[in-house]
């Protein structure tokens, strides 16, 4: 793995694809210190001061290879784990936080979203070279709160409000640890999570660590809405719903709500979650 490190950069999602056409056959990891235009999910703005970790692996795909989409609940679990671990060892060795994941690419603490990962699949970078999978992280580590504005003050439109590891903890987590040891295991599962299904353990350590899980919830689908109580994911990654009347829905993709507050429309402003390159 090629590491490229930058005091700031427009984001990394498009520092990466622009280091990855002169290394198109290598894996490679870029960091941040800060971003001025990341952009999150549906367009969303991005907000990454300094505090955070910033970053992107990017993976080249063997030829052949098929869907990616188990990619950003995979990196949730390793993410959720590196932060749980690291929490362990600067509490003195005390297993006290328990990082949710809300599918499929938000990380909480107490409800506060805290982490967010997009995956994007580029076509191949150079002739004779392959797809490119380009995973792309930020966690709120420590900053202030205000720079968050609005999105930190409460749950708006169904979504968890945006905070920091150190305000929902009183932790201070060292980024570069969080950012190399979190590359570290995601280089080390992805292979297997190309497979296109979860193994038992990763499969019950998500479950165990599933947002609203039991509670009523909506997926906005474009101008779709699914509605249903969330039972868990299956071996694919695809979400569960319970609707009314009994039967099961599977979820390959969406933006996911509480049912008691409508999804908002896809634009604005996001934090804690990913920049397209």
């Amino acid at each position: 793995m090629l590491v490229f490190r930058y005091p700031i950069l427009d984001s990394t999602n498009a520092q990466a694809r622009r280091l990855q056409r002169h290394n198109p056959r290598s894996a490679l990891l870029v960091i941040a210190a800060r971003q001025d235009r990341g952009r999150g999910r549906y367009g969303r703005s991005w907000v990454s001061p300094r505090g955070g970790a910033w970053w992107t692996l990017t993976w080249p795909l063997a030829s052949g290879t098929g869907p990616t989409a188990l990619t950003p609940i995979i990196t949730g679990l390793v993410v959720a784990q590196t932060i749980e671990t690291v929490l362990t060892e600067v509490s003195g060795g005390c297993p006290w936080v328990k990082v949710g994941i809300k599918w499929p690419n938000d990380l909480l603490i107490d409800g506060g979203k805290i982490a967010g990962i997009l995956c994007e699949r580029w076509q191949a970078p150079s002739a004779g070279a392959d797809d490119v999978l380009a995973i792309g992280v930020g966690i709120n580590v420590a900053f202030d709160l205000q720079l968050l504005g609005t999105l930190a003050v409460r749950e708006q439109e169904g979504k968890p409000a945006a905070t920091t590891i150190l305000a929902q903890t009183g932790a201070r987590l060292p980024i570069d640890a969080l950012i190399e040891r979190s590359a570290a295991e995601l280089e080390r599962r992805l292979p297997a999570g190309l497979r296109g299904h979860l193994d038992p353990e990763s499969h019950q350590a998500i479950e165990e660590r599933l947002a609203w899980r039991g509670e009523p919830v909506v997926i906005r689908q474009g101008d779709r809405r699914q509605r249903g109580v969330l039972l868990g994911i299956d071996p694919q990654g695809r979400l569960k719903l319970r609707r009314d009347d009994g039967s099961i829905l599977l979820c390959e993709a969406g933006e996911l709500c509480r049912a008691s507050e409508e999804c908002g429309p896809s634009g604005g402003q996001d934090v804690s979650g990913r920049h397209a390159g």
